[in-house]
């Protein structure tokens, strides 16, 4: 039945990682079947899970769903990846093992896109708003777009989290992956590898999904997030550099990052091009982040608000 339906244009296939959620990933996993959207397909990514979380992704008896064993933990990347080569169909959309959808998020997702499209608006990839699991309303203002690159690179657009994403990969770049050395920040790179032939994000700016804050297993910390800007600065740096306070900002968060880790001389290599622009803000941010870490983070922020 899978095989069938997925041939039509509209298909969206749904691509979701697991790792060690058996606590979380029925809800997560049922939150996509319960879809107003019916011609989906969930492909369920065991990454190597240990505590019995294959069992209930088996367990789930729908004929919507694929299963998809990684060699071994190979990390979340790694995996979306294998349900992107999966996937059958031009529409792909993503789920984390953790979070849930409202009903109407891909009804809604898929006509915003399609009637972008039809507008001549060259939309690859669309976006949606979100709130957190334990608020009762949306976490921010959500804006429509559409968004090019420099937008993405600058970080302004809300809801391209992967949970939000919807891709058609008739209009992405045929070459959009998930980059396994990114060790966070892997949405932004994703929508940018997705965006690399010129196409572009909207976003629906209705909350569709609910996103869990606070688990102890969230990959994200210092050390990650200073690697991965690092990385996004070494990846587009000819793009950054076009916008001198985009690429200050950049070497900025690489800095601050590295000093909340603790390795200030690692962080130093980006001070002087953080301080390219806004100068003064920076520096007490900066030197006292560098002195006392996450206090020193404080104390600049409320001595001197921040913020690109």
């Amino acid at each position: 039945m899978v095989d069938e339906v997925a041939r039509t244009a509209d298909h969206v296939s749904v691509v979701l990682p697991y790792f060690n959620r058996a606590d979380c990933l029925e809800r997560a996993a049922a939150s996509v079947l319960s879809q107003t959207y019916r011609e989906l397909s969930l492909y369920l990514v065991n990454d190597g899970s240990t505590d019995g979380s294959r069992a209930v992704a088996r367990g789930l008896r729908d004929e919507r769903v694929v299963h998809i064993d990684a060699p071994g933990n190979v990390g979340s990347c790694a995996a979306r990846n294998l349900g992107i080569e999966a996937a059958r169909s031009d529409l792909v959309a993503f789920m984390d093992s953790d979070d849930e959808w409202f009903p109407e998020k891909l009804e809604n997702q898929v006509a915003h896109l399609r009637t972008a499209q039809e507008q001549g608006d060259p939309i690859a990839v669309v976006g949606c708003g979100w709130r957190y699991s334990d608020s009762a309303g949306p976490s921010k203002d959500f804006d429509a777009g559409p968004f090019d690159r420099v937008d993405i690179l600058n970080g302004r657009v809300g809801g391209v989290g992967t949970p939000m994403l919807l891709v058609d990969r008739q209009v992405a770049a045929a070459t959009a992956v998930f980059d396994t050395l990114m060790p966070a920040l892997q949405d932004r790179d994703y929508v940018l590898s997705c965006i690399a032939n010129g196409s572009l994000v909207a976003v629906v700016p209705q909350a569709l999904a609910a996103v869990t804050r606070g688990r102890s297993d969230h990959v994200a910390n210092n050390q990650r997030a200073a690697a991965a800007w690092e990385r996004l600065i070494a990846k587009y740096g000819t793009e950054l550099r076009n916008d001198r306070a985009l690429w200050a900002w950049y070497h900025y968060r690489a800095a601050r990052q590295l000093f909340l880790a603790g390795e200030v001389r690692r962080g130093v290599r980006h001070v002087r091009p953080a301080l390219a622009r806004d100068p003064m803000r920076k520096a007490v941010h900066l030197a006292l982040t560098g002195v006392a870490r996450s206090k020193g983070a404080a104390v600049a922020g409320r001595l001197v608000p921040y913020t690109y």
